[in-house]
């Protein structure tokens, strides 16, 4: 990956997530459906970028859109009611406040990654 080793596989790469999420933002922006699951991510942890549970699951969205089958499995997890939430429950900021659970869109999500392989 991107952060912690070369295109071979070798370590002693610097890690500097803050410069993967820039290629990522700029990749995905572009219309590369893994990037956008990659920015996803990073938005999710905070890696790279302030923590946001609405980016993180915007991108996840728009990965699954663009036919990325783990964004359309992750966004059936973020909607699951049986998993657990995606941001922060009780948080003051809208940012990192949870993603509203719904059961009928994660299925949704859940099937068309099972299609798409």
């Amino acid at each position: 990956g991107l952060l912690g080793e070369n295109a071979l596989g070798e370590p002693h790469v610097e890690v500097d997530p803050s410069a993967a999420a820039r290629c990522y933002q700029r990749a995905a922006e572009a219309g590369h459906a893994e990037a956008m699951l990659n920015l996803s991510l990073c938005f999710r942890n905070g890696e790279g970028v302030d923590r946001s549970a609405r980016a993180a699951f915007q991108w996840t969205e728009r990965g699954a859109a663009a036919g990325c089958e783990r964004s359309m499995f992750n966004a059936g997890v973020a909607l699951d009611p049986l998993h657990p939430p995606w941001g922060s429950p009780g948080a003051a900021e809208a940012e990192l406040q949870p993603i509203s659970k719904d059961g009928k869109r994660a299925a949704g999500y859940y099937r068309d990654a099972v299609d798409a392989g």
